[in-house]
């Protein structure tokens, strides 16, 4: 090697790409042995070399002024140099901008240029995610109730509470929020029935486990009944009109239990998959008629990010190759829902029509005629 491309080394120098210590000044670069041969190699074929000791991924070109990451062992060594290094613009830690634009998020639009600065946004299901883990607060197991009786009127509060909740997960889409009023309401009240069934029993599985007594069901945020067993009561209602009531409900707890809960439970369904078939039977709007044209497309268009999305999770974050059984287990899941829902509507009606008794939310606009 020529004297410029190699001077012997000062005393405790190091080297300024990857802070070992120096061998020597190669090629202008006070730098290690190893370094040096990379530069070398790069120097002869012009391409890019990575250290076997994954330091860092440098551009031998700007090697005085290298912008690189360091071994945690030499940082204090690079802490003595006198001259300033900027980690590469790829290496800034993201988060700030999202915690920054997390209420501004909505109202980015596509008109931005691409040479124009936007803000940092989840994806679709990145955001859905986050929604549903804020939606209620956890509980410990111990603080929750197993109940043998439940009283109507709470369980008619909490369904309301739970209608305002489900509303906020929806409007976290943004796609969703931007939707026109009417259309946004028409598929809202197909969604919330399926929705509110899916998230009380992914609640029951979070707090009592896959392994938990399999017909528990989390009612309200910190009480649990046995559907198999479970009794109502209510100072407001005749004992004889409620037994009757009951009755019908009944029928409607064991098919639920049947035909979703212990099959959810026996799945194993994983937050992303039940935020998914969340996601799923909100675009799912085929069924909707007299909905804007741009309304259909745009639900086309976010069903298959979604179903991109699971893809990615299952290949990349499970490393599950075949994944077509499972999601057709969970497609009939959420077919099974929607039979829930139809039933619990009929009873709901027949309840009605035989005044054992009646809610406002029953009569509300809160349910499709055509409900699916």
């Amino acid at each position: 090697m020529s004297n410029l491309a190699r001077t012997p080394p000062n005393p405790k120098e190091i080297c300024r790409i990857c802070g070992a210590d120096a061998d020597g000044v190669h090629f202008r670069v006070t730098s290690c042995r190893a370094c040096a041969m990379f530069f070398r190699r790069w120097a002869m074929d012009g391409s890019k070399q990575t250290p076997s000791s994954n330091v860092a991924v440098v551009d031998f070109k700007s090697a005085k002024m290298p912008e690189c990451l360091f071994l945690e062992e030499n940082t204090a060594k690079l802490k003595s140099l006198q001259f300033a290094i900027t980690p590469p613009q790829k290496c800034l830690n993201h988060k700030k901008f999202t915690i920054h634009y997390l209420g501004e998020g909505l109202k980015t639009t596509e008109s931005n240029s691409f040479y124009e600065p936007s803000p940092y946004k989840d994806s679709l299901m990145k955001a859905l995610i986050d929604a549903y883990n804020k939606m209620v607060p956890h509980l410990e197991v111990a603080n929750v109730q197993l109940v043998s009786e439940f009283d109507v009127d709470d369980c008619m509060r909490f369904c309301y509470e739970q209608i305002e909740r489900i509303a906020v997960w929806a409007m976290r889409c943004e796609e969703f929020t931007q939707l026109p009023l009417q259309d946004k309401w028409k598929i809202y009240r197909n969604f919330w029935p399926v929705f509110e069934i899916i998230e009380r029993c992914s609640r029951t599985m979070e707090e009592f486990g896959f392994d938990g007594h399999p017909n528990l069901y989390l009612v309200t945020d910190d009480k649990a009944v046995d559907l198999a067993t479970v009794r109502y009561i209510s100072t407001e209602m005749e004992p004889e009109k409620l037994a009757t009531a009951e009755t019908y409900y009944k029928q409607w707890e064991l098919t639920l239990l049947r035909s979703f809960v212990l099959p959810a439970k026996e799945l194993n369904l994983t937050t992303f998959e039940v935020v998914y078939l969340s996601a799923y039977k909100l675009w799912d709007i085929d069924g909707l008629e007299s909905l804007d044209n741009k309304t259909y497309r745009i639900a086309e268009k976010l069903m298959s990010r979604l179903n991109q999305e699971l893809h990615n999770y299952y290949r990349r974050e499970l490393r599950i190759e075949n994944y077509a059984s499972r999601l057709s287990k969970m497609v009939k899941l959420l077919t099974e829902i929607e039979g829930c829902v139809r039933m619990r509507r009929n009873i709901e009606i027949a309840i009605d029509v035989f005044q054992l008794f009646g809610t406002d939310l029953a009569d509300s606009d809160f349910f499709l005629e055509n409900e699916t």
